[in-house]
């Protein structure tokens, strides 16, 4: 089943999150973190090639649970987390589950050709703010992956703190 490229996906409804839609964004004065989760290494290589040239700052795992391992090391540097929809192990939305278990406001988005046996609205509800289509369009991926990276409350910590002023809590 194909289906569409949601990148101008409305943000989910949560409590204390910003609503979102999908507008591309320049450079900004943040180091963003985005960790990518997918089994297919190339598609790990090239975005990471094409997100550490943008400026963000990526790890990459090859499967759900070593996604969870490395946002486990690397949470307060990680904005938003970019996972394949389907994943040895872990799958992606399993791989949503145990991370949203750690951090409650994990910023995740979808990758996939297809949604399978995952609904678009299912993914919705578990709290994914986007879903990209493979093959991906790279500039949408980048500009989106920076917005939602924007809107995470590590990043705002972060800003905050190299701007010289105390966060608030959230």
């Amino acid at each position: 089943m194909e289906i569409p490229d949601l990148a101008q996906w409305p943000e989910p409804a949560k409590a204390g999150r910003q609503t979102a839609t999908y507008q591309a964004t320049g450079t900004t004065d943040m180091f963003a973190g985005v960790l990518v989760a997918d089994d297919e290494p190339a598609i790990c290589a090239l975005l990471k090639s094409v997100l550490t040239s943008s400026g963000f700052q990526v790890w990459t795992a090859r499967h759900g649970e070593e996604a969870v391992e490395c946002y486990q090391q690397h949470r307060d540097e990680i904005d938003v987390v970019l996972l394949d929809v389907f994943m040895p192990l872990l799958d992606g939305p399993q791989t949503l589950e145990a991370l949203a278990l750690l951090d409650p406001e994990v910023r995740c988005c979808f990758m996939s050709g297809h949604s399978g046996n995952y609904s678009l609205q299912r993914l919705r509800r578990m709290g994914a703010s986007c879903f990209f289509l493979k093959p991906l369009d790279l500039a949408k991926t980048r500009d989106m992956l920076r917005l939602q990276a924007s809107l995470s409350a590590s990043s705002r910590r972060r800003r905050a703190v190299s701007h010289g002023k105390t966060p608030t809590p959230l």
